[in-house]
């Protein structure tokens, strides 16, 4: 349906009755899409901590698919500049959220378990661990 990525300029082609969120989304102006954006990154960010890193897979999902060369950064970042700003405005306000209550922002306590691997010899967690990797 997108030939480009949902944050982009270009929406598709949507006849007039079409009432999806792709319509909408397309329909409003750039600053209320950055706010929608910016609303789904926090609940994204909020479920899961590795949300931090969308905005950076965006921007290398958008260069491999051969559309943004070092002329292209410019006006790459011209045009999306709202998304990318809604995007660490809100990674930075829930991280500032995160070590006003925790104290950190990584948590200074291991996954649970990590105690049993000290006496657990690394490389055979790492072969076994390939191994099912190879499965999948």
């Amino acid at each position: 349906m997108w030939r480009r990525s949902p944050i982009s300029s270009g929406c598709p082609k949507l006849p007039p009755q079409d009432s999806s969120w792709a319509h909408a989304f397309c329909t409003y102006g750039a600053l209320p899409r950055a706010a929608a954006l910016g609303a789904l990154y926090a609940i994204a960010f909020g479920s899961k901590e590795g949300a931090v890193t969308l905005p950076a897979v965006i921007f290398l999902l958008d260069a491999a698919r051969g559309r943004l060369g070092w002329r292209d950064l410019p006006q790459y970042l011209e045009e999306r500049w709202r998304a990318y700003a809604a995007m660490v405005i809100v990674a930075g306000a829930l991280l500032l959220v995160r070590w006003e209550i925790l104290g950190t922002i990584a948590n200074p306590i291991g996954p649970l378990g990590t105690d049993l691997l000290i006496d657990v010899p690394r490389i055979w967690t790492v072969a076994e661990v390939w191994g099912n990797y190879a499965r999948l």
